[in-house]
This record gives C-alpha cells, sequence and structure tokens, in this order.
C-alpha cells in the first residue's frame, strides 16, 4: 500500500489514539509506527466527540487517572454491571431502547474477548 500511494503521489492518514485503554489490541501497530518510524505525527489536543460537558470532563479526568474516570462515568449512571450470561439480552433491551427515537444515533461496541482485571469483572 505504501508503495502505490508513492508511486500515486498520494498521501496515507493513520487515525487512532495511541493512549488508548490498554485493552484494545488494535492500537499496538500505529503505537510501533509513533515510536519506531520517522513518520511525522499530529495530536488532537481536545476531546471532540463528546458534546455533553460533563462526559467530556470524564474522559479527560479517564485520560490522566482511569480509577476516577471510571468513578465520573459509574456517577453519572453510564456504566451498567451486567452478569456475563445477561450480557448479550441487556446489550439488546439497551440498544432497543435507544434506538425507539428516530433521531437519536445509537453505537455499540462490545469485545470478543473476556476482560478481567480490577474494576472489569464479568461483564
Amino acid at each position: 500500500m505504501l508503495k502505490l500511494a508513492e508511486r500515486e503521489h498520494a498521501r496515507i492518514l493513520f487515525s487512532g489514539d495511541t493512549r488508548q485503554i490498554q485493552i484494545v489490541e488494535a492500537s499496538d501497530a500505529l503505537r510501533i509506527l509513533e515510536r519506531e518510524s520517522h513518520m511525522k505525527s499530529v495530536s488532537l489536543n481536545g476531546v471532540q466527540r463528546q458534546s455533553k460537558t460533563e462526559y467530556r470532563d470524564a474522559i479527560q479526568t479517564f485520560r490522566q487517572s482511569p480509577e476516577q474516570g471510571f468513578d465520573r462515568f459509574e456517577q453519572l449512571g453510564a456504566v451498567r454491571e451486567v452478569p456475563y450470561l445477561e450480557r448479550a439480552r441487556a446489550v439488546a433491551s439497551a440498544y432497543r431502547e435507544m434506538t425507539s427515537d428516530p433521531q437519536r444515533k445509537v453505537l455499540v461496541v462490545a469485545g470478543t474477548k473476556p476482560i478481567s482485571g480490577p474494576r472489569m469483572g464479568n461483564w
């Protein structure tokens, strides 16, 4: 792909957050490119996605201190603990509830591997 881009005088943009939660393995390639190559990189310094101030503040806290950020999300009611075997039903129910408003956009992100660690428990 890089040779094709060079031949066609095109640019390739890699996008991601190398400081993502460490359980996200997909960002490893970008982290390696950033650390080991001579590629030029730029950074966004502000949170762009969260439009509600309290969620944006929680994200900023989470980036500095995951434990405190998680606590802020819990206080906002943004965390639901569900036993592992009930997870699929709970996600489907929440999705149906959230998409009942046609103006609302909903994205469901689901892990493909079991999550473990302090605070993660069985989802």
